[in-house]
């Protein structure tokens, strides 16, 4: 329902400033949508924020996985159908990503409060090559735990809900700047990495697979068709400049929702402690007791967007890939789970309105 007129509370809205505009009339007036002036500004700064030598932009965080495991696999030689854990909660794109590699997707359950990996659940088999933690919701997965009995296979996270409060940590880390996430371009998405033959690999298989410098059509690889513009650069560096005030403004909103709906914890699982280092990319509830399902109708009657959590080994697509019961964890969040709208540009009224209507569904 996406730009529906009869929405009060939407699950996200783009935060256009007079910089935006200036930017993208820049890259206009300069006639030139390809690499150039704004998407290396826009790489470096996404890279410096989190503690990476290199970021490579492309069309999107599914496509930054998608790259991230291609370049794993030509460096690492992995053959088709090589195992690669990853959690049983998170958006399809990550495991979408795994299977369009050639890969095999092992699903591990996540913790029951932060409905991330579970590195308890990892399995220290040979036969997998990667893991592909998800910072779900918002909150850093405990990489120390997941690196911790990693041992030599190579971790892709996927960080794309997370942006501004998680370092990278593993080999390569993919974010989306699509509209709902933090930095929104509207579309895009950048695979970082400290690695410069990573970085190179990766920057190649998002360009058709080219390995010149541009002077001659030279192409050593199979690659994908992954490249953003200009004008998504433009868009996202203006939002850099407002990010950090938006995580406070998240941050606020996360306390506002904690402090409405703690009364009823008796009947809902909220989130970690606010004071925890998160970027709060919705606010995630889980029922204790079955209605999920009514309550998101509830929302939508009263003109609020609101989201199953992560619906994804319940989905067709993914049926014959994921056995029933072996991640109970992540299948009472995927029954149970709802996400309620926050963004930088709700008010505390906003909050408040959603807070009443969910305690008015609970009584």
């Amino acid at each position: 329902m996406e730009g529906s007129v009869d929405i009060k509370v939407r699950m996200s809205w783009a935060h256009i400033t007079p910089q935006t505009k200036k930017y993208v009339a820049n890259v206009l007036d300069r006639g030139w949508l390809s690499y150039s002036l704004y998407m290396p500004r826009f790489e470096k700064t996404v890279a410096e924020i989190h503690g990476a030598k290199f970021g490579v932009m492309m069309n999107s965080g599914t496509d930054a996985l998608r790259i991230g495991l291609a370049t794993l696999k030509e460096i690492y030689k992995w053959p088709d159908q090589s195992e690669v854990l990853v959690p049983a909660l998170t958006f399809v794109a990550t495991v979408n990503a795994i299977l369009q590699s050639r890969l095999k997707p092992i699903f591990v359950d996540v913790q029951k409060e932060s409905a991330n990996m579970d590195a308890t659940r990892l399995s220290t088999s040979g036969k997998s090559v990667a893991l592909m933690p998800v910072h779900l919701f918002g909150l850093p997965a405990d990489l120390n735990a997941i690196k911790d009995v990693a041992g030599k296979r190579k971790i892709l996270e996927d960080s794309c809900e997370t942006f501004g409060v998680h370092g990278l940590r593993g080999d390569m880390a993919a974010f989306s700047f699509y509209m709902s996430h933090h930095v929104s371009a509207g579309v895009g998405g950048m695979l970082l990495t400290n690695s410069p033959k990573y970085a190179q690999i990766a920057r190649s298989y998002m360009n058709h697979g080219r390995i010149d410098d541009g002077s001659h059509f030279q192409f050593g690889r199979s690659g994908y068709s992954s490249r953003a513009t200009e004008m998504e650069a433009a868009v996202g560096l203006a939002a850099l400049e407002h990010f950090e005030s938006d995580l406070k403004k998240r941050n606020n909103l996360a306390t506002w929702y904690s402090i409405e709906l703690c009364e009823y914890m008796d009947r809902l699982q909220l989130p970690v402690p606010v004071n925890s280092r998160h970027s709060w990319m919705f606010f995630p509830l889980r029922l204790k007791r079955p209605g999920r399902d009514k309550l998101l109708q509830y929302l939508r009657k009263h003109e609020i967007e609101s989201r199953e959590a992560m619906p994804l080994i319940n989905q067709p697509v993914f049926k014959k890939l994921y056995k029933r019961g072996s991640c109970p964890v992540a299948e009472n969040w995927t029954q149970n789970g709802i996400l309620l709208p926050l963004h930088p540009q709700m008010s505390r009224e906003d909050v408040l309105y959603v807070c009443e209507k969910v305690r008015k569904f609970l009584k």
